[in-house]
């Protein structure tokens, strides 16, 4: 809660020369509202990619807000309803998904929670999995032969990914 002290009322009359003065009062705020919450937007990540997703919210009080990140598997949007699990560590204002696989799928959402103690959950955005799937375009021999100290040349190709990683 915040408190400001030392308010009163003065009461004057225009043309009059008196006017009456209040008592001091203390004025509490109850209610810490939320004055803005950035919204969350449904994504499609590659498999093995990372994705973020970053909330910014603010309040009356201007104060810290306590953030915790949640995942639904079963949330329907028409409907407003599913269940929610809170993703255990993930307190930031940014929640970092490495490595997207299938358990990724879902719906996140985030729990605030202001100074004075209002909580405000942010929409539900969609995260859905885009499987990459490799197709070896080329006959690949499985071994090369090099005499030593000559160079060697292996080439393939790859559709599916923007990158692969090999070792020789």
């Amino acid at each position: 809660n915040l408190t400001y002290t030392y308010f009163r009322c003065v009461l004057s009359i225009p043309g009059q020369l008196s006017s009456v003065t209040s008592e001091i009062a203390q004025l509490t705020l109850l209610r810490d509202y939320f004055t803005a919450l950035s919204s969350l937007n449904d994504v499609v990540v590659r498999e093995f990619d990372n994705h973020t997703f970053s909330i910014t919210a603010s309040s009356v009080s201007a104060g810290p807000i306590s953030f915790q990140w949640e995942k639904s598997t079963n949330f329907i949007p028409a409907t407003g309803t599913g269940t929610w699990t809170a993703l255990s560590g993930e307190t930031n204002s940014d929640l970092n998904i490495l490595s997207i696989g299938a358990s990724d799928n879902g719906f996140y959402r985030v729990r605030c929670t202001s100074s004075g103690g209002e909580v405000l959950y942010s929409n539900a955005a969609q995260l859905t999995m885009q499987a990459v799937n490799i197709t070896v375009t080329t006959n690949i021999v499985t071994s090369v032969s090099v005499l030593e100290g000559n160079p060697g040349e292996y080439t393939f190709e790859c559709e599916g990914l923007s990158s692969i990683n090999t070792e020789v």
